[in-house]
């Protein structure tokens, strides 16, 4: 039973760390060319590794060496923003509704235009992962 739990919180931990040095990148591609936040295959991969990477950082909480910096990436992506024309809205939210909208006018797509969202991702880039 403790090798099994082990095994998990490897997983787990390792997921985590995959998909945060995922979205590390996309955000750094995004940050150099801010025209990707309105390209379909971009818009799509992201959506695909925020909902990713907020699952993991869920899961992530029980290793105890990783329990802040998964708590800390959990409340960025699920944290309200403020974006012209949609309210408020968590990036989490922008994620899981972006394959029912038009791509270029999806909610993820007026989030990663937004500069407070941006501020907010470039945040989550600042976290260490220690493993």
């Amino acid at each position: 039973m403790l090798m099994k739990k082990k095994e998990k919180n490897k997983r787990n931990e390792f997921s985590f760390v995959e998909h945060f040095d995922i979205i590390k990148k996309e955000i750094s591609l995004l940050f150099r060319k801010n025209s990707l936040a309105k390209d379909v295959k971009y818009l799509r991969k992201m959506a695909i590794n925020i909902k990713q990477l907020h699952h993991d950082a869920k899961n992530a909480q029980s290793c105890a060496h990783l329990k802040v910096h998964a708590k800390a990436v959990e409340g960025i992506l699920s944290k309200p923003i403020e974006a012209l024309g949609l309210g408020k809205m968590a990036l989490t939210q922008a994620a899981d509704s972006f394959s029912e909208q038009h791509p270029g006018e999806s909610d993820l797509s007026q989030l990663l235009s937004n500069k407070a969202a941006v501020k907010l991702l470039r945040a989550c880039l600042k976290l260490k992962a220690q493993t």
